[in-house]
């Protein structure tokens, strides 16, 4: 066992302890520095060397520890401490000033922690002369990068990326003659790059990305013959790229992708002969694609995507043996013909290709088969947005690692290849927007790793495949297609449907299975407009993460089922169906921001609070039998509604009752006129009440045509309704109501209701004139007549059928 040294005696003892006081070790990784026994040389990560006969510290390297605290400023007193080095920690606080006072140190390394503050601008004072070694980065510094760098002859690594330092990058960055590597990515800094990084003769990596840089790159870059990195993508910077830069023949990695460049490429770029990386994407380039970029061998990817490149696509891509990935999207680029379209062949050649992006382009004629002869390597065909015609061809069946597949808005007109099915990577189809025909491959259900299956605006027939029930699907889109049948079961056992199930706009029928419940992790379900019948199934409300759902257009019929369960539920549209009862109490307590009713024959009051309180946020138009609601609705009250029906059941009452009462009357006077007999042969008898106009039967034989079937307006329970036309004063139409007293009870009380039935004034009834008591002129039957005015309505078997009699006149 060593002999403790008294810690009196060193100054480096006691400022490694301060040191270690205020940091937590929670993972004991400085367990030795707590042994009294153990010279602290032999602590973990400390590094001595004898100066003047003592052991003195000089290095410090204790990274990925997950040590926490703060920095203590007595590590300043380390004074022969040449490395520090303590990235990817989690150490907080600011950077103290006294580490500026460390005059030999070299390597500061206190990366990809979570230091604030300023950059302490002692670091870059005089005592910065031996320091090679700069970095900060991962950090959240902030403020700007200090000036004084010229102290620092020596340094060649400042490392600042991903802080939030502003400001300008200051110009006497020149003046570092050994600088090597400049990294300050992903920060806010403004303003243009100083032209003075051109004199950095020894700097082979500039990284600049992910900034506020703007104006044009500097044209004294192109000095810079050691550069084999440059990466100024992610800014503003705009003009064309110097054309000093096309010599820079140690180049590989060439990186100016998201910035305002403009201009051609030039046909220089053949000179970069050893880059591996050219990313000139998202830019405002134009021209086409020179074909001296065939010279580039060595390159893995070539990222032209996002400018307006124009032209064909060069032949001499068959060089590019190391190409990984080729992303040409969203251009102008054109291939009308089999000799345009040959680059495809010379890319038969790049045996290493992953990645071929041709999307949004102007890319025509038909796709040709040489398409299944790409690399085997290949994992993405992006071909979407183009007037590709035709066919896909089966022999796509051959591109055994395909992982991505898309061809959506395009002319492709033929059946989907069950080839398709037997490429067992596949993570994405997207065949939407075009003509195909025929039925869904019933192969694709084999693809044990689809994530997303898009169909949808085809003219796709027959039925769903209840094979694609086996794929873990997270995106199901069939809409817009012709398919019918019913739903097949199967497709709603996909727990993995975390994003959209869609099959609207096609002509399904049958009922909606109750298995719909087990899209449990669906936010949005769309079945509208299809023929789906019967009712809408309440397992929807085990639906647990349910947002948007669609069933407007089809025959559901039945009420809403109870969806309380969906608290999320943020779009509810069952519109144009044939929809019943009332309006759920639940719907009032959702927090959606749209709701359709519309349509369907719901009845009852329409709520006020919630989302009905809003007139923009739903609808339910077309619902006859709705009343009440917000006073934008313009719906009738249900009050008044209530009352309305209750007067015309108390006017119906009455009619019926007086009816029975007049059939009772008519007995007792057909018992009277049997004990009378000899009063038979007498004439008609005049009115009742001299209140009432006198009307004899002869009259009425005379109005009615001798009472004509043409006559006849409608028979009932007691008699029969006829048109007559009087000579009278105030009346020449009326109404006559013939009573056959041979019926039980059909004289009781009948003066009596006929006057009840003179006085009352209802919009439902129409106005009783008088009464008549007589017999035939044959002495046979006798009948009974109250005379109503024919002005809008007619009595038909004891009920006056306002609306009904109004259609038949």
């Amino acid at each position: 066992m060593e002999t403790p040294i008294a810690e009196s005696t060193t100054a480096d003892r006691l400022s490694l302890r301060s040191f270690k006081i205020h940091l937590s070790d929670q993972s004991g990784a400085l367990a030795s520095w707590d042994n009294a026994s153990l010279h602290f040389c032999r602590w973990r990560g400390v590094t001595c060397r004898n100066h003047g006969g003592e052991p003195r510290v000089t290095g410090l390297k204790l990274e990925s520890l997950q040590l926490e605290g703060k920095l203590s400023p007595s590590l300043a007193n380390l004074t022969f401490l040449g490395r520090l080095r303590l990235g990817n920690n989690n150490l907080e606080g600011s950077i103290p000033q006294e580490l500026g006072f460390l005059s030999h140190l070299r390597t500061l390394n206190l990366s990809n922690n979570q230091l604030g503050g300023m950059i302490p601008t002692s670091l870059f004072l005089q005592n910065c002369s031996r320091l090679r070694i700069f970095s900060l980065s991962h950090n959240n510094l902030n403020g700007t990068i200090p000036r004084n760098l010229s102290n620092c002859l020596y340094l060649r690594v400042i490392d600042l990326d991903r802080n939030t330092l502003e400001g300008n990058i200051p110009s006497d960055i020149g003046s570092l003659p050994k600088l090597e590597t400049v990294a300050i990515r992903d920060n806010l800094l403004e303003g243009s790059i100083p032209p003075e990084i051109g004199k950095l003769a020894s700097l082979t990596g500039l990284y600049m990305r992910l900034n506020h840089l703007n104006g044009p790159i500097p044209a004294a870059i192109g000095n810079l013959s050691s550069l084999t990195q440059l990466d100024l993508s992610n800014n503003l910077l705009a003009g064309a790229i110097p054309a000093a830069i096309w010599n820079l023949t140690s180049l590989r990695g060439l990186l100016l992708w998201n910035n305002r460049l403009t201009g051609a490429i030039p046909s220089d770029i053949g000179n970069l002969v050893g880059l591996d990386r050219l990313f000139l994407s998202s830019n405002e380039f134009t021209g086409t694609i020179p074909p001296e970029i065939g010279k580039l061998e060595k390159v893995a990817a070539v990222f032209l995507q996002n400018n307006s490149l124009v032209g064909t696509i060069p032949t001499t891509l068959w060089s590019l043996r190391n190409l990984d990935a080729l992303l040409l999207r969203h251009n102008h680029l054109e291939a009308k013909n089999a000799a345009e379209w040959s680059f495809l062949d010379a890319l038969t050649n790049c045996t290493r290709l992953r990645i071929l992006d041709l999307s949004i382009n102007h890319l025509s004629g038909v796709l040709p088969k040489s398409v299944a002869n790409l690399s085997k390597t290949l994992q993405w065909l992006k071909i979407h947005d183009n007037q590709i015609a035709g066919s896909i061809p089966t022999e796509i069946g051959n591109l055994s690692n395909l992982t991505v597949i898309t061809m959506s808005s395009n002319l492709l007109d033929a059946t989907i290849p069950a080839a398709l099915g037997s490429l067992r990577r596949l993570i994405l189809i997207d065949l939407s927007e075009n003509y195909l025909v025929g039925e869904i491959p019933a192969t694709l259900g084999n693809l044990s790793q689809l994530t997303s299956l898009l169909l949808s605006s085809n003219e796709l027939r027959g039925s769903i495949p209840p094979t694609l029930g086996k794929c873990p699907l997270d995106t199901f889109n069939l809409a817009s297609n012709k398919l019918t049948g019913t739903t097949p079961k199967e497709i709603f056992y996909m727990p993995s449907l975390t994003k959209l199930f869609n099959i609207s706009y096609n002509s399904l029928t049958g009922s909606l299975p109750l298995d719909i419940g087990n899209l449990k992790n669906t936010p949005t379900i769309d079945v509208s407009n299809n023929r789906l019948s019967g009712e809408i199934p309440s397992t929807i409300a085990e639906c647990q993460v349910l947002q948007y759902l669609y069933m407007q257009g089809n025959l559901f019929r039945g009420p809403i089922p109870s969806f309380g369960q969906l608290k999320g539920l943020r779009v509810l549209d069952v519109s144009s169906n044939s929809l019943s009862g009332h309006i759920p109490d639940f719907l009032r307590s959702f927090n959606m921001t749209y709701l359709n009713l519309s349509f369907n024959d719901l009845d009852g009051e329409v709520p006020k609070d919630g989302i009905f309180g809003n007139a923009s946020a739903f609808s339910v138009v077309g619902n006859s039998k709705l009343c009440g609601g917000i006073p934008e609705l313009r719906l009738p009250s249900c009050t008044s509604q209530n009352k309305s029906s209750s007067v015309k059941l108390i006017a119906i009452t009455s009619v019926v009752g007086g009816i029975l009462c007049v059939t009772f009357l008519i007995s007792l006077l057909v018992a009277r006129h049997r004990i009378r007999k000899s009063s038979r042969l007498s004439s008609v008898t005049s009115c009742v009440r001299d209140q009432h106009r006198k009307v004899s039967f002869a009259e009425l034989l005379r109005a009615t045509n001798e009472f004509s079937p043409a006559n006849l307006i409608g028979m009932g329970s007691f008699g029969s309704v006829y048109k007559g036309i009087v000579d009278w004063e105030d009346h020449m139409i009326v109404a006559v109501k013939v009573l056959n007293l041979q019926q039980r009870a059909a004289s009781r009380s009948f003066l009596a209701e006929c006057e009840a039935l003179r006085n009352i004034r209802h919009r439902n009834l129409v106005k009783v004139l008088t009464s008549c008591s007589a017999v035939d002129f044959e002495g046979m039957t006798s009948k009974l007549s109250c005379l109503s005015s024919y002005q809008t309505e007619v009595w038909t078997s004891g009920f006056i059928l306002l609306k009904e009699m109004r259609r038949a006149r």
